[in-house]
């Protein structure tokens, strides 16, 4: 299980890495138009870290798309052999980045964000 700054810090990442493989011409160009996309919605430094900070922040379901397209690109450059930079990169990020199958639920606000995917414990320690 991945504590939120971990989750955090993955997703911040993964924007670093989507605009790397979004210029690296040895990469198929379905890849890199994957990557390019998911760029146009991907939230920003600022958009994620207000995650945190309000309940009332609203999650798009752009970003959620952006998201699961950022979790394709990571499967497929975790292929890459060890030792290539974008492979092992990527592996990193993917340890600590949400799972396709949750993106789709999160859409709402803040305080479901946070409880279903940065924060999962979040709903118990309410309870307490």
């Amino acid at each position: 299980m991945s504590t939120l700054d971990e989750c955090l810090r993955s997703i911040h990442h993964g924007r670093e890495l989507l605009e790397a493989v979004a210029t690296e011409v040895r990469l198929p160009e379905v890849l890199r138009s994957l990557a390019f996309g998911a760029m146009t919605n991907y939230p920003c430094a600022e958009d994620i870290d207000g995650l945190l900070e309000s309940d009332d922040f609203v999650v798009l379901d752009a970003w959620c798309d952006a998201l699961a397209s950022t979790r394709r690109v990571l499967l497929e450059l975790m292929l890459l052999p060890r030792g290539d930079g974008l492979g092992d990169y990527a592996r990193w990020i993917e340890r600590h980045f949400p799972e396709a199958d949750y993106l789709r639920r999160v859409a709402g606000t803040g305080a479901q964000w946070r409880a279903l995917f940065l924060d999962p414990m979040a709903a118990f320690r309410s309870r307490q």
